[in-house]
């Protein structure tokens, strides 16, 4: 059910939700109340048709929750077993929202997908999402872009690492280099053992995300080329030492799907990762359509000067 942008308000939400429980043969599971003026009383509604109604999806994107909003929207997550989706982007949560957001995901047994998108967190924010992380097996997609963590996406990454995140956002979060370095350090695997197989590739100590986005941060030359090798480690896992470089592809399995646009500064950031990609460093890399435009078409196409 969509209702973005309709101005829904608290009072709407209580309404839809008796309807919703007077409806029960409509089976609604998905829901959409982007943009419309819950702040914190609308929060409290939609926990009470939680309560009532088994959702699947929801989503409550820029609706002004601020932090009172999201302790309430944490109080849904500690209870609720039926959302498997949950969109909480730009509410203006700040670290103490998130603190909350946090405490929450432990006690939670049914959400695969979180996005906290552009809600102030901070570095202290990704911190506490990272400790919760750890003792929460269940979360598979976590979206934090525009969060402003810098040098904590290192303690974030390693969290979701562990705990077996598959899909994770963190552009747009002031990302230096030298963060972007270490997080490479995790994300590489170790160099195979004589035990190791091609279908079981060794790790450091989990698998990465299958896609990671790293765009728009400031990452430099050194991370982009750390995180371009330590991707490219994991393509090359079932490949044989024998095999001929130049004939190497990625292997889809292992390889982690990597999104590194818009980093350093302009043109060189995306002159470094078409040289990358030639190189087959990134076989999986997501270019933006515009990248090829600070490459003239002759080089681009001639891979060979580069090596």
């Amino acid at each position: 059910l969509d209702l973005h942008s309709r101005s829904v308000g608290p009072s709407g939400v209580h309404a839809l939700a008796q309807a919703l429980v007077d409806h029960k043969e409509k089976k609604i599971t998905e829901l959409n109340l982007y943009l419309n003026r819950l702040e914190v009383e609308g929060a409290r509604e939609v926990k009470e048709m939680l309560d009532r109604v088994a959702l699947r999806a929801l989503n409550v994107r820029n609706n002004s929750l601020g932090v009172s909003g999201a302790k309430v929207m944490a109080q849904c997550i500690a209870t609720n077993n039926s959302l498997v989706e949950l969109n909480l982007d730009a509410n203006g949560m700040s670290f103490e929202g998130i603190k909350a957001i946090a405490a929450a995901l432990p006690r939670n047994g049914s959400l695969r997908s979180l996005s906290l998108a552009y809600n102030r967190a901070g570095p202290k924010g990704a911190q506490a999402l990272a400790r919760a992380l750890k003792e929460n097996k269940i979360l598979t997609q976590l979206d934090f872009e525009g969060n402003n963590i810098k040098n904590a996406s290192v303690d974030l990454l390693l969290a979701c690492m562990e705990s077996g995140i598959s899909v994770l956002n963190l552009a747009c979060n002031g990302i230096p280099d030298k963060a972007a370095v270490a997080m490479a350090k995790f994300f590489a695997p170790h160099h195979p053992s004589s035990s190791s197989t091609p279908s079981s590739p060794p790790h450091t100590i989990a698998r990465p995300p299958r896609e990671l986005n790293l765009r728009s941060n400031n990452i430099g030359v050194r991370g982009l080329t750390a995180l371009a090798l330590a991707t490219e480690a994991w393509g090359a896992m079932s490949k044989h030492k024998e095999d001929d470089v130049n004939n190497r592809s990625p292997d889809k399995r292992f390889a982690p799907k990597l999104d590194l646009v818009y980093n350093t500064k302009g043109k060189e950031g995306n002159r470094i990762l078409v040289i990358l990609e030639l190189l087959r460093y990134i076989p999986l890399l997501v270019l933006s359509e515009t990248v090829a435009d600070y490459i003239p078409e002759r080089i681009y196409e001639n891979k060979s000067l580069f090596i």
